[in-house]
């Protein structure tokens, strides 16, 4: 029943990673009917795979596809409930995940020594941040200029998602012809999608001089290069399709511009350029204020010449001093 209801509505990445998991549960739930399989029988079955050696990552992805038969299972009342439910520490704590990417560079290299064909997939790849499936299952059908966006059906996680289109993306497209009978955006020969580029594209990497870099990583390019320009987390998380906010997280310490801006606007402490600013208008009026006493003196040396008095000359030696005596 999981098989064949469940696994046609899956993209091909993830049709084969189930099936890969099936073949891991079998041996170890073979001797066991559905209502059988209890938390016990589960927990034994992650102490065996990590005896045999495998990671995090593999165990977590077997316990999913457990989980997502028992939901079924329970759903078609087959058992009464999905018994990993309430088994949170089930998950495996997996190392941060590899985040490798292309320099404006290395990217320019890799498009110089690409066929023009191997060339348009790579730009579209990093103007638009698709998943290989995702990008060569793309029909021309789900692809609308007019709005300048594309609509990816087949995901991942099985949510669909709109993806808009910049200009070097728009660009690839409308250079690429359309097959007179598939219904592919990116085909080879006959008409046929492309499967895999792992042979052409590994031999591009290395004629372009790049180390430790796959198709996958891309989509980890366009991602990187987003959070280098300062897009928002979650816009961020909308591209790439991921349901979980960590998984876009990766990209986060790429992201150092509005960092910096934080330092800078915190580096002086508060009040410090309202200071300056008084500071700078009262050395003004004290400017002002000694000219005005030297014209007052000297106006009143003047007075006193003239037998006007002592008075206002006094005077005019008191504002000078009280003046210059300002802080």
């Amino acid at each position: 029943m999981f098989v064949e209801e469940h696994l046609p509505n899956l993209a091909e990445t993830s049709k084969t990673r189930y099936l890969t998991s099936g073949r891991a549960l079998y041996p170890h739930f073979i001797d066991c009917y559905l209502d059988e399989i209890n938390k016990a029988k589960i927990a034994e079955f992650v102490r065996a795979r990590k005896r045999e050696g495998v990671k995090a990552a593999g165990i977590n992805r077997d316990i999913a596809c457990l989980s997502s038969m028992l939901s079924r299972a329970a759903e078609a009342d087959m058992i009464d409930s999905n018994p990993m439910r309430g088994m949170p520490r089930l998950r495996q704590k997996e190392p941060p995940g590899r985040v490798r990417y292309l320099t404006r560079k290395e990217f320019d290299k890799l498009c110089e020594v690409s066929s023009e064909a191997h060339r348009r997939m790579i730009v579209f790849a990093v103007e638009t941040g698709l998943r290989f499936e995702e990008q060569f299952g793309l029909t021309w059908d789900r692809v609308d200029l007019v709005r300048k966006e594309i609509h990816v059906v087949k995901t991942k996680n099985g949510t669909a998602r709109t993806v808009p289109l910049e200009p070097d993306a728009i660009a690839v497209l409308k250079a690429l012809k359309k097959h007179i009978k598939e219904p592919w955006v990116f085909w080879h020969d006959s008409g046929q999608r492309y499967v895999t580029l792992r042979e052409a594209f590994g031999t591009a990497v290395k004629k372009a001089k790049i180390k430790d870099f796959t198709w996958h990583d891309l989509r980890h390019t366009f991602a990187s290069w987003k959070a280098q320009a300062g897009i928002d987390m979650y816009r961020l998380q909308q591209l790439l399709g991921h349901k979980r906010p960590e998984m876009t997280q990766r990209y986060a310490h790429l992201r150092t511009d509005d960092l910096r801006a934080e330092l800078e606007r915190v580096r002086r402490p508060v009040g410090t350029e309202s200071r300056h600013k008084d500071g700078d208008q009262k050395k003004g009026d004290s400017t002002t204020g000694t000219a005005d006493s030297q014209a007052a003196e000297a106006n009143g040396a003047g007075q006193a010449g003239e037998g006007v008095g002592t008075e206002s000359g006094t005077h005019s030696k008191d504002m000078e001093n009280g003046i210059a005596g300002e802080p």
